[in-house]
């Protein structure tokens, strides 16, 4: 069951969509008739979060947009993919958050052993009437699983009370989303000096994955970056980009075409069969299908010719 907060008069909420294994929350910009859709695909059976990111790569979709889909019910385990202004906030094990980057990138994300869950349009709100909602589509900018109310204790013989033991919990394995609240690995070196730039003008630290599906692996940390791929040159797991004793790596996972490497004053470089090379600022990284990314250093200014060279097209 989950409850949402009624949109005031007067304000511009978005869409909140409840199935059985999907919530969803849509931004300000999306209309009825899209929401509408989107409801009818979540409801399918065999609805996957991965074919409901291919469909608004091809159709564009909202700006901001949250969606979790309910991979194992008995685990708690989610899968989440966040775009834009919306917020996923999760509690549990530990307590993690997810958020977009600017721009039209899709962060990936799973996490297990959650206990709360709630999505917000900008920050959420902890206070305010709250409705109960089991399944549909309605007009609110936060929608979040409904606390339990338990009732009061009734007083019993302590001797005759049986010894309950706590559960043992999953562990969380959560894919640091960008600008989380989790502390980085110490025992690695910071990568905070180093940001690439998407080419739709958003920006992320790595590491990162980049691909058509780009889905966590065991142990792997970072921002998971969702390339679109309509003629699937780009393959679901892709490229790598990581910090590694204060310089930047590219690695290839695998892919099928590789990623050509442009570095300035030497020959393209095409890296492919799981190599990696060592990256310099102005350094472009083309994935296929005029996907264009640059490595620069956090805070450093960006010429002309960098903005010119990760527009697509």
């Amino acid at each position: 069951m989950f409850e949402y907060a009624p949109a005031p008069d007067g304000s511009a909420p978005g869409f909140a969509i409840v199935t059985e294994r999907f919530v969803t929350l849509l931004g300000h910009d999306s209309g009825a008739e899209f929401a509408g859709e989107l409801y009818s695909l979540l409801e399918g059976e065999d609805a996957e979060l991965a074919d409901v990111l291919d469909l608004l790569a091809l159709d564009g979709g909202p700006p901001d947009c949250g969606i979790v889909e309910v991979a194992d019910q008995a685990a708690r385990r989610v899968h989440v993919a966040v775009r834009g202004t919306v917020d996923v906030s999760m509690d549990g094990v530990a307590s993690t958050r997810f958020s977009g980057p600017e721009g039209g990138a899709w962060v990936l994300g799973e996490a297990s052993g959650i206990d709360a869950l709630r999505l917000a349009i900008g920050a959420p709100t902890r206070s305010g009437a709250r409705l109960p909602m089991h399944r549909g589509v309605v007009r609110t900018s936060e929608i979040a699983m409904a606390q339990v109310r338990r009732p009061a204790p009734t007083r019993r013989d302590p001797a005759t009370m049986p010894i309950e033991l706590p559960p043992v919990t999953a562990a969380i394995d959560v894919i640091e989303a960008v600008e989380a609240t989790i502390v980085p690995d110490a025992s690695g070196p910071a990568s905070a000096d180093w940001i690439v730039h998407l080419p739709d003008g958003g920006e992320v630290r790595p590491p990162v994955v980049f691909g058509r599906r780009p889905t966590p692996v065991q142990g792997e940390s970072g921002v998971h970056v969702v390339t679109p791929s309509p003629q699937r040159e780009i393959s679901g797991r892709h490229l790598q980009v990581l910090v590694v004793d204060g310089v930047p790596v590219a690695i290839d996972l695998a892919s099928t075409n590789g990623t050509l490497v442009r570095a300035p004053g030497r020959a393209p470089h095409l890296l492919i069969h799981n190599a990696q090379v060592a990256l310099s600022p102005g350094d472009i990284l083309d994935l296929g299908e005029s996907y264009l990314v640059t490595v620069g250093e956090a805070g450093a200014a960006r010429t002309e010719a960098e903005f010119g060279s990760v527009s697509p097209g």
